[in-house]
C-alpha cells in the first residue's frame, strides 16, 4: 500500500447530463452510493462547514428540503477518512452543466471498492464522464497547468470540457458524448491495462493495475496517459502549445481542440435569478444571452481540503499532558486572526469574526469554538489558498523551500513570545527537562502580543509570496 502523504490524496468523480438533476433524483444517487461504497459511508453533512447534520441513511430526502438545488459537502471521519460533495443542480443560464457526485479518500486498499463503484454509479447516473485519480505531488505541476488541478483538488468543469479534455486519468468511464466523440469501437481498443464494455453508452478504462502506481510508479502512468492519449487522438486533449485563456475565449469551444456536444436533460427553467458573491457581496442577475460575471464561471464547489487540526497536535506522543489541549492550537488560531484582520474570510460579518477584529476573541477560541477546532479552505477565499498552501500547508512547495514554511517561522520565534506561566516558567522546566526547547512551540501565551509579532511575519511571507515566480495558481 502506497504512503499518502499529507497533501496528496485520491478522488472519485461522475459527472451525469441530468443537468437539473432533481431532489428525488439525487436522493436516489446518494443511496446508491451508500450501499456501493460500505468503507466512505457518510457520517455529517452540511451546506457550509463546519458540518454539523448526523447523516441518516434512511431518511436521506432531510438534505435537500429546498427541492435539491443546494450542493451538499460530507464527510466521514476517523478510519477510511473521507469527504465528498452532492451537486444536484447548477442553473441552465451558464450553458447547462453536469450534476455531479465526487468522493476524495487518503489511502488505496479499497482500490476495488472504488472501482466497482465508478462503473456501477457511472451507469446508474448515465454519466457522461466518470473518473478515479490522484493528487499527488509529482502530478501537482501537471494538473496545474492543465486545469485539472489547482487549490489542491482535482475537477473540472463541464465549461472546460467544451474546450479540451484535461488529462487521461488513471480509471475513467467514457459516457455517450464521449461515445459519440470517439467511437465505442476506438474506446475499447485503447491500450490499457484493462478495458471493459458496461453496456451499450458506457465504456471503463483502467491505466494500470493498481492505484499504488500513481504514488510510486508515475513515470510508468504517465507513459499509459500518453499512450491511451495518442491512441484516442492528442486533438481532444490539452496542450499547452493551443491551450488559451478559456474563461475569457469561450467562442472557441469546439474549434481549437476536439471536444463533445452535451446533450442536458433539462427538467427545470428559472427565469430569474440573482446571485452573490460571498467574497465581495457583489449582486448579479442571471440572464439569457447576457454576459455572465467571470467569478460565477469558477467551479462551482471544491472539496474542502483540512489544513491543520488541533487534535493533531494535542493527541500527538510529543504534546506535553501537562497543558490544556487549546495550547496545540495557538499556531493555527494567530494564522487565522492574520487572515481575518486581512479580510480573507468568505464570512466576514458574523459577531465572532468582528469579535477577532476587535481582539476581544483569539484567533485560537475563534477555532476551537467557532471552527470545531478545524483549519479547513472553506472558511477562506479561493484568492488566498494558494498562499495558504505554499506557506501553511504545504512545507514541500517551492516557495517554502525558497523562504521557509509558516511552522519554520512561528518556531523561530518562540523563545521571543511571551509563554504560559512566564517566560521561563520554572514549573513548566522542572516538568519538561530537556524537552524544554522541544515542547516551547506549545508553551506560547493565547494573546494579541504574540499574534502581532507572528503577524508581521506572515505579511512579510504574503509580499515574498506574491513576488515568488514559482507560486501556485
Amino acid at each position: 500500500m502506497a504512503k499518502i502523504k499529507k497533501s496528496e490524496f485520491i478522488n472519485l468523480h461522475i459527472k451525469s447530463p441530468y443537468a437539473n438533476l432533481s431532489k428525488d433524483g439525487m436522493v436516489s444517487v446518494v443511496r446508491k452510493q451508500y450501499e456501493l461504497l460500505p468503507s466512505y459511508r457518510p457520517e455529517k453533512w452540511g451546506k457550509t462547514e463546519p458540518l454539523r447534520q448526523v447523516f441518516d441513511p434512511t431518511n436521506v430526502e432531510q438534505i435537500w428540503p429546498d427541492g435539491g438545488r443546494s450542493t451538499v459537502d460530507w464527510k466521514k471521519s476517523g478510519k477510511n477518512r473521507a469527504t465528498g460533495h452532492w451537486t444536484p443542480l447548477i442553473n441552465t443560464y451558464v450553458g447547462d452543466n453536469h450534476a455531479y457526485l465526487a468522493l476524495t479518500v487518503y489511502e488505496t486498499q479499497k482500490q476495488y471498492e472504488l472501482i466497482d463503484a465508478i462503473k456501477k454509479l457511472g451507469v446508474y447516473m448515465e454519466t457522461d464522464y466518470a473518473f478515479i485519480d490522484a493528487f499527488t505531488l509529482q502530478y501537482k505541476p501537471f494538473a496545474s497547468e492543465n486545469s485539472r488541478g489547482t487549490y489542491l483538488y482535482l475537477s473540472y468543469s463541464t465549461h472546460l470540457l467544451r474546450h479540451w479534455l484535461p488529462d487521461m486519468t488513471w480509471a475513467t468511464v467514457f459516457g455517450p458524448a464521449y461515445m459519440r466523440l470517439f467511437g465505442k469501437d476506438n474506446l475499447l481498443s485503447v491500450p490499457a491495462y484493462r478495458v471493459e464494455d458496461l453496456g451499450p453508452e458506457h465504456v471503463f478504462i483502467q491505466l494500470t493495475a493498481s492505484l499504488d502506481d500513481l504514488f510510486e510508479k508515475f513515470e510508468e502512468v504517465m507513459d499509459a496517459r500518453e499512450v491511451a492519449k495518442q491512441h484516442l487522438g492528442y486533438d481532444c486533449f490539452f496542450q499547452a502549445g493551443k491551450a488559451y485563456n478559456w474563461k475569457q475565449e469561450p467562442e472557441k469551444a469546439g474549434k481549437v481542440f476536439r471536444t463533445p456536444e452535451f446533450h442536458m436533460h433539462d427538467d427545470y427553467v428559472q427565469p430569474k435569478t440573482l446571485i452573490e458573491n460571498p467574497e465581495t457581496d457583489e449582486v448579479a442577475e442571471l440572464v439569457p444571452g447576457q454576459p455572465l460575471p467571470e467569478w460565477f464561471l469558477e467551479e462551482p464547489s471544491r472539496p474542502v481540503v483540512s489544513y491543520e487540526k488541533a487534535e493533531w497536535h494535542y493527541g500527538s506522543d510529543r504534546f506535553p499532558q501537562f497543558l490544556p489541549p487549546e495550547q496545540g492550537a495557538i499556531h493555527i488560531g494567530i494564522f487565522i486572526a492574520w487572515c481575518i484582520n486581512n479580510e480573507w474570510l468568505v464570512q466576514k460579518k458574523s459577531k465572532a469574526v468582528r469579535a477577532v477584529k476587535n481582539r476581544l476573541m483569539t484567533g485560537t477560541q475563534f477555532l476551537m469554538q467557532e471552527q470545531g477546532e478545524k483549519f479547513l479552505s472553506s472558511i477562506l477565499n479561493i484568492e488566498i489558498q494558494p498562499f495558504v498552501n505554499d506557506y501553511y500547508h504545504d512545507d514541500s512547495s517551492e516557495f517554502a523551500k525558497a523562504h521557509g514554511s509558516y511552522y519554520d517561522d512561528f518556531a523561530a520565534k518562540t523563545k521571543k513570545m511571551t509563554q504560559i506561566s512566564g517566560k521561563m516558567s520554572p514549573e513548566i522546566r522542572q516538568k519538561s527537562g530537556e524537552m524544554y526547547e522541544l515542547i516551547a512551540f506549545y508553551l506560547v501565551n493565547d494573546n494579541w502580543e504574540n499574534y502581532d509579532l507572528i503577524a508581521s511575519v506572515i505579511s512579510q511571507r504574503y509580499s515574498e509570496w506574491q513576488a515568488f515566480p514559482g507560486k501556485s495558481e
